[in-house]
């Protein structure tokens, strides 16, 4: 078996070119590393080819050039003499990246030989590199002679065997030591290492060299090598096996391969004799551990274990320590301490001294993905600028982690300050600057500055300066603009930092007025602020108007001073109402502002409420109480009016101090033939309503009516039933004698009388002469005339074609109707509802319909329908939500342009909902100039609402309001009642214009006249042919 010994003393050598050499020493291992780096279509593959000292080729790689990543491959320089490594391409051109290691097997020490980046060319061809592999000493297993200093040993172990040999050489002398080992010597078997060391005459090692050799005691045996001596924690260990078979027979043999204790890959085969069985596997580096081969001859059924963890019938065992070792790495940082604004580098240099490669990423403020060789070293740096004292953290993470803090001194400074004048008139406007250098070195600093309008950062412009500034040094300048009238904001921007200033710019002669009221007892206290915001000193008058009061006072008010005058005035004598005060600042005869202000003199302000029953019985007299209190700060007198619709209405004057209240009693006669139910109560005050809900006792009875089929046809006769139940209260004083029940049909009139005790029930004959749909109507009166049942009903006439006729003739949103369709011969019927859906079918006998009544608002609907050529309808009510407007009633006729429109709404509904009310206006032309959309909780009965609407018009005329009532609460909303009202806004209007005749002749003068209407200032033009003739200011 052969021995060898690796040479690791020297440096790195430089980097490699093609056609250069590379020295190594024999028994090391190459590592070729590859990368691709680009290429375009290539017409064959890269080759990677190894040529040993006799020109054989002992590695010959095909290589993809288009993929991506580094590529490893591994041989071990077995002979001495000159080696060639060979890259070589066809056609295109490929760029990539080739290095090489040469590394000691057991201590993982390499020599690194830096990459080069070769491209070839679009004609091809090959690179080639040279190995100059020198021979390592050997050593000769020689019995019976023994001379300098050997060592054998497992790997970690205590020494089987050591021989120490003397040694006299002279300078320049090559000795040649023999030594003789048995292998029974080393009781051991297996991998074995041998350690050669020279040692001088004071004991000191002075080379040493290591070579593996195994030692077997079977003809079966196991030789195990790995890619690398040593790994970090997770990278992937390759395993090469070769088992031998020495002996003259076929053998049946098991291989097991162990990392540590764990079984990574098991084999059985059978071996001839003389052949050799090459096994490659891998694992995962995670500690330090061994790697072992197990061999076994005719293995037993159940493997490699006994049961009790110890190995059965085994042959041969070869070991193979494998060290797993954690990167390590020194950091040196190059930084200056102190920097100024200008940028400056930072450097650092990473060291691998550790025995593995060492892959990590160094982030100083960009991150670098470096891959540090063992002994090698590589530099980072990173031009980077700062504006204050930094800490700067370098850090290294992946293999290492580690944060380097770093501190960078910032020794250059400045601060910059704005200095305006309190106010500047308009014009060019210089507001002074201060630049003062707080540091420790000379600074070049740029200044930008930008002017604002205050308020909505609207930028005028800006200006850029330049100032050089020594340490313990202030620049002073000026920034010049020209401004208007107006409040601005400056700000300077620099390295720095930035400074902001308010910028007044103002006319000569402006002021700006506070005013607030009081009024106490009659007297009405105005107190006026005037505040001068101008460019100079005010000079100049104040003046207070009213319709009743005026008053002058002078004033004189220094620049941005400001002057309070108070005014006493008497109000005692003036009426109720809304008063307007005007305060204006007069200077040379000129209003420099103005500002109008009002002031309210209160009225009574009145409160109602019903404080009697209001449960009466017809027949009788009903006393209604209301007591009236007066809420406002003074005394006044009104009006209270009291109306029961149909009923009763009454007024009743009020007089009355603050705080004071009264009873008004009023006398309802309650008639003898009213219906027993509740009537509304309403009472107000000026323009306050309330309302109330009065209770009667009085008629009450119910009424069923019934037709005595649902279809006829022509010239028969339909029989109306009517059936009368009294349910009038036995407490009630009700006439119920000489009533009358009255049917209407086809423009006939029935009628008949009769006393109601307990029922009463009359059928009338209706004679129907023509097809299709009719009502008729019918109600129930009493003696008086008081008709106090109304209704109708539908009578359905068939066509000589087609019967068609609903199930009932009341419906609630959400029932199923069921459309009975029959006729006399066949054909295509369709039906639509007033939603819209329709139900075809097609005719061939009697059939019913189902139809989803929609949720629309209470009313009547027709159900139209077509069967081939004919067409027709029929009727049926929907007993759904019923609410109306009542009353919309706007707080004038007449309106100004931009006058606020407010407005009462009164709502009567059959049953709460949640509802809005909306408003449309629409100017004289039709164009929409306001909206509004009210959300409404609508209850049962009488709603009051007040709205208030904008009113933005655009000209004088009439104006149109569209309003709407609808319910919400639905997905889509529904329309429950609409109207519309009219309405003035003034203005200047021209009511006509004429001429006075109609024919001229040539020359004649044409005596043109204008009527005009309005309450403002209006310029009146006459225009001929589109040319002004006359203009007259009106």
């Amino acid at each position: 078996m052969r021995l060898y010994a690796i040479n690791v003393s020297g440096s790195a050598a430089p980097t490699f070119r093609p056609g250069g050499t590379v020295n190594a020493t024999q028994g090391t291992y190459l590592i070729i590393r590859l990368t691709s780096e680009g290429w375009s279509t290539a017409w064959s593959n890269g080759q990677i080819a190894l040529y040993d000292e006799t020109g054989a080729n002992v590695l010959q790689i095909s290589v993809a050039v288009s993929e991506w990543g580094e590529r490893t491959y591994r041989y071990c320089l077995d002979e001495p003499g000159a080696w060639r490594l060979s890259v070589s391409y066809q056609n295109r051109y490929w760029d990539y990246k080739v290095g090489i290691e040469v590394v000691d097997p057991l201590t993982g020490a390499a020599i690194h030989h830096g990459d080069r980046g070769c491209t070839g060319s679009y004609a091809g061809g090959a690179r080639d590199y040279y190995l100059d592999v020198a021979p390592a000493p050997t050593v000769r297993v020689l019995s019976g002679q023994v001379q300098p200093k050997y060592t054998a040993l497992l790997y970690g172990d205590n020494p089987l065997w050591n021989m120490t040999l003397g040694i006299n050489a002279s300078m320049n002398e090559t000795v040649q030591l023999l030594a003789a080992l048995n292998a029974s010597d080393l009781n051991a078997t297996g991998k074995i290492f041998l350690l050669t060391s020279l040692l001088n005459a004071h004991g000191q090692t002075i080379a040493q060299n290591v070579t593996d050799l195994y030692v077997t005691n079977s003809t079966v045996y196991l030789t195990i090598d790995l890619d690398k001596p040593a790994y970090k924690s997770g990278e992937t260990m390759y395993i090469n096996a070769t088992l031998y078979n020495d002996g003259n027979s076929t053998e049946r043999v098991r291989v097991d391969i162990l990392d540590g204790s764990a079984v990574i890959h098991t084999e059985t085969l059978n071996l001839s004799a003389g052949a050799t069985h090459d096994i490659h596997t891998t694992t995962t580096a995670s500690v330090t551990t061994d790697i072992t081969g197990v061999v076994t001859i005719n293995p037993p059924a159940g493997g490699l274990s006994n049961g009790n963890g110890s190995p059965t019938a085994q042959n041969s065992t070869v070991t193979q320590h494998v060290p797993v070792l954690e990167p390590s790495i020194d950091v040196a940082i190059n930084a200056p301490e102190e920097v100024g604004l200008a940028p400056f580098n930072v450097s650092v240099v990473i060291e691998n001294t550790g025995t593995v490669t060492a892959d990590i990423i160094v982030r100083v403020v960009e991150e670098h993905a470096l891959s540090v060789p063992v002994e090698e070293s590589t530099l980072v740096t990173e031009a980077m600028s700062i504006t204050d004292d930094t800490w700067l953290i370098i850090n290294i993470s992946g293999d290492v982690s580690e944060d380097i803090p770093v501190f960078i001194r910032m020794v250059e400074s400045a601060v910059v300050s704005l200095h305006p004048l309190e106010i500047y008139a308009e014009g060019t406007v210089g507001v002074p600057f201060n630049v003062t250098n707080n540091g420790a070195i000379d600074s070049t600093l740029a200044l930008a500055f930008v002017m604002f309008h205050a308020g909505n950062w609207t930028p005028v412009g800006t200006q850029n300066e330049t100032v050089v500034v020594s340490p313990g040094e202030t620049v002073t300048g000026t920034i010049v603009w020209t401004l208007e009238e107006g409040d601005y904001v400056l700000n300077v921007t620099m390295p720095f930092g930035t400074a902001s200033s308010t910028v007044a710019v103002a006319r000569n002669d402006r002021a700006e007025l506070h005013t607030g009221t009081e009024l106490s007892e009659g007297d009405l206290t105005v107190t006026c602020l005037v505040v001068n915001i101008g460019a100079n000193d005010l000079a100049g008058d104040l003046l207070l108007e009213t319709d009743f009061y005026s008053d002058t006072r002078s004033l004189l008010i220094p620049l941005w001073g400001e002057d309070t005058e108070v005014f006493d005035i008497d109000v005692s004598a003036l009426d109720p109402g809304t008063y307007n005060i005007t305060l204006s600042v007069v200077v040379g005869g000129l209003t420099v502002t103005t500002r109008t202000d009002t002031f309210v003199i209160p009225s009574a302000e009145f409160e109602a409420r019903v404080v009697s029953d209001l449960t009466g019985y017809v027949g009788t007299n009903l006393p209604v109480m209301i007591e009236v209190t007066n809420v406002g700060t003074i005394a006044g007198e009104t009006t209270l009016e009291l109306s029961i619709p149909g009923i009763f209405t009454d007024l009743a004057p009020v007089s009355l101090d603050p705080t004071a209240s009264t009873t008004l009693s009023f006398t309802v006669p309650i008639p003898e033939d009213l219906e027993g139910r509740d009537y509304p109560l309403y009472y107000s005050i000026d323009e306050r309503n309330w309302d109330d809900t009065l209770t009667i006792e009085g008629v009450s009875f119910t009424v069923n009516a019934t037709l005595d089929r649902m279809v006829y046809a022509i010239s028969e006769v339909a029989e109306l039933t009517l059936t009368v139940t009294n349910t009038t209260r036995s407490s009630v004083r009700a006439n119920l004698t000489d009533m009358y029940v009255k049917a209407t049909f086809d423009g006939q009139e029935f009628v008949k009388h009769f006393n109601l005790e307990d029922e009463f029930s009359t059928t009338f004959q209706l004679p129907l002469s023509s097809a299709g749909e009719r009502k008729v109507f019918f109600g129930v009166y009493l003696a008086t005339g008081r008709a106090l049942y109304l209704s109708s009903l539908y009578v359905h006439v068939s066509t000589a074609v087609i019967s068609i006729y609903p199930d009932r003739q009341i419906y609630e949103p959400g029932d199923i109707m069921t459309i009975h369709a029959e006729s006399n011969r066949t054909g295509d019927l369709n039906i639509t509802g007033p939603d819209g859906v329709r139900l075809d079918h097609h005719l061939d006998e009697a059939v019913d319909l189902n139809y989803t009544v929609p949720d629309l608002p209470a009313g009547t609907y027709q159900m139209r329908y077509v069967f081939d050529d004919l067409a027709g309808m029929f009727s049926f009510e929907i007993d759904g939500l019923y609410a109306q407007v009542d009353e919309l009633t706007l707080d004038r006729r007449t309106y100004s342009i931009n006058d606020t429109i407010f407005m009462e709404v009164v709502v009567d509904s059959r049953e709460e909902f949640q509802g809005q009310l909306n408003l449309w206006i629409y100017d004289p032309l039709g164009r929409r100039v306001a909206l509004s959309a009210n959300d409404v909780l609508v209850h049962e009965g009488p709603n009051y609402f007040e709205i208030a609407l904008d009113l933005n018009a655009t000209e004088p005329g009439v104006y149109t309001m569209n309003y709407g009532l609808f319910c919400t609460e639905a997905e889509e909303s529904l329309r429950l009642d609409q109207g519309v009202e009219t309405f003035d806004v003034d203005g200047a209007l021209i009511l006509g214009v004429g001429t006075d005749r109609d024919v001229y002749m040539v020359g004649d003068q044409v005596a043109v006249t204008a009527t005009t209407t309005g309450t403002v200032n209006m310029t009146l033009r006459l225009l001929l042919d589109g040319t002004v003739i006359d203009e007259r200011t009106l």
